[in-house]
């Protein structure tokens, strides 16, 4: 190889590292785009090793009007949107039921029939939950409640489940946090000392998560990829 064809190799060798310096730092939380990596179902299968600093998350929380997610209904879907520490973005939404709210609901979480009788339906708010929740990992208080109000309503209203992995942070806050007298988000706030605002309310809740997740991660830095935040929960990934 002569000298002019060896200077172009080792050009083209250096904006091909160039290159992929830069879609490396566009692959971050602030800028990925996961659609080519396997979409949001492959984030949190065993053995992922993505670098938490990476994984944008989606902290989510229901209020509904009773206990059983075949007769009661979802009344209000928070979400909140965050990635390496910093919050992104968050949606609340009011739903319509299409029932009374009982009074012993009401109570838990102040939102009356007068307070959604104009919002709209589960099926029309899905959509948007679908794309807030695009690309994420997931992750819900006690997550198998709101996991069985989630599912009725998509069975009820004939839709598609969405392929996000879920982890139930009451399973990781019991591991990080054995000390604690209670693993309610209310308990978890008094022992750590955290200030919530709004708690029983589907946004608040989903702040507070957030808030408890980042105070575990801030003392656990061997809690570094996807995967060691999963085995920290102690349980399997769940879906929808």
């Amino acid at each position: 190889m002569n000298r002019t064809l060896l200077t172009l190799a080792c050009r083209c060798a250096g904006y091909l590292l160039l290159f992929q310096a830069v879609d490396a730092t566009f692959s971050t939380c602030l800028g990925a785009d996961r659609s080519d990596a396997g979409g949001a179902g492959s984030f949190g299968l065993p053995g992922n090793r993505t670098p938490l600093s990476e994984v944008i998350f989606v902290a989510f929380d229901t209020e509904t009007t009773g206990l059983s997610p075949i007769k009661d209904r979802i009344i209000e879907l928070g979400a909140l949107k965050f990635c390496n520490g910093k919050v992104l973005d968050s949606k609340s939404w009011l739903i319509y039921p299409g029932r009374d709210i009982p009074h012993r609901a009401k109570a838990i979480h102040g939102i009356g029939n007068n307070l959604v009788k104009d919002e709209p339906s589960f099926k029309d708010i899905y959509p948007r939950f679908e794309q807030f929740i695009d690309g994420t990992v997931l992750i819900a208080h006690n997550a198998r409640f709101d996991i069985a109000f989630i599912q009725e309503e998509i069975k009820r209203n004939h839709l598609n489940p969405p392929p996000n992995t879920i982890i139930d942070s009451l399973s990781l806050f019991r591991n990080w946090f054995p000390e604690s007298d209670s693993y309610s988000l209310e308990g978890l706030c008094t022992y750590l000392e955290i200030s919530p605002e709004g708690l029983h309310r589907a946004l608040s809740d989903s702040w507070v998560i957030f808030q408890i997740l980042s105070k575990g991660l801030d003392t656990r830095d061997a809690v570094h990829t996807l995967e060691v935040l999963q085995k920290s929960a102690n349980s399997r990934p769940m879906k929808f």
